[in-house]
């Protein structure tokens, strides 16, 4: 007679695990406290002079020589798209805005997020955003823009 392992049947008990884990940024540490500041950190490479923000501790001339450098906060956006979307370890979903910003003084463009309310058009001026303090999710989250309201 077979037992009850050969019929595939299951003997267990259902558990509930829950984990909480403290990640450090390491390294990268300035750029995230720097969001939480609303202040945009960038590396500047020491061999080639190429500025990076986001930061990258390894330039793509391939020289770790990097330096923490404090940009402005305002840029120029490059594109702009509105989808449907939601934010990782966070309760926020819906239609967001996503733009490609290349912020003044950076070698390269970002992407950050907008309220998808606002008009941002490629070629407006934008600058970093006051940090809306939502719980939860990743500090990087915090990257977000508005529009530089024209000069009165």
């Amino acid at each position: 007679m077979p037992d009850a392992a050969a019929k595939g049947s299951r003997f267990g008990i259902a558990l509930t695990l829950a984990l909480r884990y403290e990640h450090g940024f390491g390294e990268l540490t300035p750029y995230f406290e720097g969001l939480r500041n609303r202040v945009l950190q960038a590396t500047r490479c020491a061999s080639c002079g190429s500025v990076w923000a986001p930061p990258r501790l390894v330039c793509s001339c391939g020289s770790a020589l990097v330096q923490w450098s404090a940009l402005s906060g305002f840029g120029r956006v490059v594109s702009v798209t509105r989808t449907p979307s939601s934010l990782p370890a966070t309760q926020t979903r819906g239609p967001m805005g996503f733009a490609l910003v290349r912020f003044d003084g950076a070698t390269n463009a970002s992407l950050v997020r907008f309220e998808p309310a606002d008009a941002l058009v490629a070629g407006q001026r934008v600058t970093l955003a006051p940090v809306d303090g939502e719980a939860g999710g990743h500090p990087v989250q915090s990257l977000i823009v508005v529009a530089v309201p024209p000069l009165a």
